[in-house]
Parts: structure tokens; sequence; C-alpha cells
């Protein structure tokens, strides 16, 4: 989920910049917006990945394959109305929405299997934290050479010292510097 929230961060705040870097403006221009719900899309997909693997862990795949097969439906039908409509911007957004349904199916799938401290202030205040550097970085216009440490080093600290546990702390640094 913590690495979700920083590849989320700098796609959505530096989506401008990746595609000028990657392609140039000339022809990609439309693409910036489609990026930058991409970034959501990644937020959501890291954030319900453990409801979705508790689910195959207590030998529920079942249900996982038919929410997926729904999900995939609802993509299906959703596209077909949007792409004509909306173009690549609207393949993003049903993206985003499928996922967050697909989301939604797997925490309530899985609600008995879900720690509840896992929707507690640890797991909470990195994504608030997160949507509130991102936002500032944006606001402020923060150049690329220097929004890129400042977002990955403030997630970090903040998923490292609020986000983790002491014993899950502990166990990262303690590997990490041997």
């Amino acid at each position: 989920m913590f690495v979700g929230l920083a590849m989320a961060s700098l796609l959505i705040a530096y989506a401008g910049e990746i595609v000028r870097l990657l392609y140039g403006m000339d022809q990609f221009a439309p693409a910036v917006p489609v990026l930058q719900v991409f970034g959501f899309v990644v937020l959501v997909r890291y954030t319900v990945e453990l409801p979705a693997v508790l689910l195959t862990a207590a030998k529920r795949q079942h249900i996982r394959m038919v929410l997926v097969i729904g999900a995939t439906l609802l993509n299906f039908a959703a596209n077909a109305y949007a792409i004509p409509h909306f173009g690549a911007l609207g393949a993003a957004c049903v993206s985003l929405a499928t996922n967050l349904v697909l989301g939604m199916g797997y925490m309530i799938a899985g609600r008995d299997l879900i720690d509840h401290r896992w929707l507690s202030a640890d797991r909470v205040l990195p994504t608030v934290a997160t949507v509130a550097m991102t936002a500032a970085v944006i606001g402020l216009q923060v150049p690329m050479w220097l929004g890129v440490p400042v977002l990955l080093a403030g997630v970090l600290t903040v998923c490292s010292f609020v986000g983790l546990s002491g014993l899950e702390r502990a166990r990262v640094f303690r590997r990490s510097a041997i």
C-alpha cells in the first residue's frame, strides 16, 4: 500500500512532466489527464490488494473470481459507453470506477478476514499525509527535480514512522542495516 501511495503521488503530481520527458507534448498532451487518473487507479489497486489476497489465502478464491468476472463485465459495459463519448480519459475513469467497485467487493467479501486495525490511523494517516503533500506540491507548483525527492522522502518518512508498527519498523530497519 505504501509503495502505491508513492507511485500514485508522483503520477498525479507530475503527469505532465512525465509525458513531456518521455514522449513530448506535441502529440501526447491528451495523455496527461489519463496518466493522472491512472495514478488514482494505482492507489486503489495497492490499497485493496490486502483484502483480495486474504480471500485467496482463506481459500475463497471462488468469491474473488466471481467479483473479478462481475467487474470485468461492468468494465466492458461502461467502456462501451465511455470510450465513444469521452475517449481515453473515459476509459481511464471507467478503470478507476471499476477498481473502486472491485475493491469494495473485496472488502465486503473479506470483512471477517480483515483485521480492523487495517482501517486504523496507522493506515489512514499515511494516505491523508500523502494526499496533503501531493496537493501542496501541485498547488505550489514545485518543479519535478525538487518535488520528486521531497514527495518520496515525505511518503517514506510518514509511512515508516506512522504507518508501520514498532515491530514492523524494527524488522524493516534491522533487515536494511544488514
